[in-house]
């Protein structure tokens, strides 16, 4: 199961997506998208630029150590950053190629900053040993048509649209979708099936085959739905 925007079932500054495994183990998505393509990369200085004036304001990567250090390690799934970002050259140096931070790659300032910043050297490591960088995302350009794409084999258009608008609910109302804000299979196919049933139009005809229940079926009917039995 998945929600979004899960304050109370994740440390803040990893509860943008939080998906539960069947094992038990947690996964972790935190979503960092910018419109803005003439200031869109990835780098240290944005990964350690401290947000706010107060003392307690801290960078993103010392919200994430916070975070992570308040999470039981054996329920600890993956851990990643996704974000349209595009590395420049000492971040990019860093990955080398995959989606884990070098830190022993960076410039000496640098390895320096995020030590202090994060407490120690084991600190750093121990974080960048967890969290997935995952960058250069342009999903979100064409994000209506990756889910069409995705979905059209296991439902209609219809379905799909009724999806986008409740999506768009569950990140914006607590607890939704209802009980608790949990997204399962089940709620998924409830909105996608093509099998839902229809709505009776107001100017339906009564076909004149119809006849009233008899008080049996009325009390058997009104019992079944009073003790929920479908």
């Amino acid at each position: 199961r998945v929600m979004f925007e899960a304050a109370e079932e994740a440390p803040q500054s990893l509860d943008d997506i939080v998906a539960e495994r069947a094992d038990g183990r947690f996964d972790y998505w935190q979503v960092k998208y910018t419109p803005n393509s003439e200031n869109n990369a990835l780098t240290w200085d944005w990964l350690l630029n401290v947000t706010g004036k107060t003392d307690r304001s801290r960078c993103n990567l010392k919200k994430w150590l916070d975070a992570l250090q308040k999470i039981d390690t054996d329920k600890l799934g993956t851990i990643q950053l996704i974000t349209n970002k595009v590395p420049d050259r000492d971040i990019e140096a860093c990955l080398g190629g995959g989606r884990h931070l070098d830190l022993s790659k960076a410039p000496e300032s640098i390895q320096s900053h995020v030590e202090a910043t994060l407490g120690s050297r084991e600190n750093a490591e121990w974080l960048f040993s967890l969290l997935q960088v995952v960058h250069s995302d342009k999903g979100y350009l064409n994000l209506e048509n990756v889910i069409y794409d995705s979905l059209q084999r296991f439902t209609d258009r219809d379905g799909i649209d009724r999806l986008l608008i409740q999506a768009s609910k569950w990140t914006s109302f607590k607890d939704m979708p209802p009980p608790d804000g949990w997204i399962t299979l089940d709620v998924l196919n409830s909105i996608i099936s093509t099998q839902r049933h229809s709505p009776i139009p107001e100017d339906f005809a009564i076909p004149e085959s119809y006849e009233v229940p008899d008080e049996e079926f009325h009390s058997g009917f009104v019992a079944e739905i009073e003790s929920g039995r479908k």
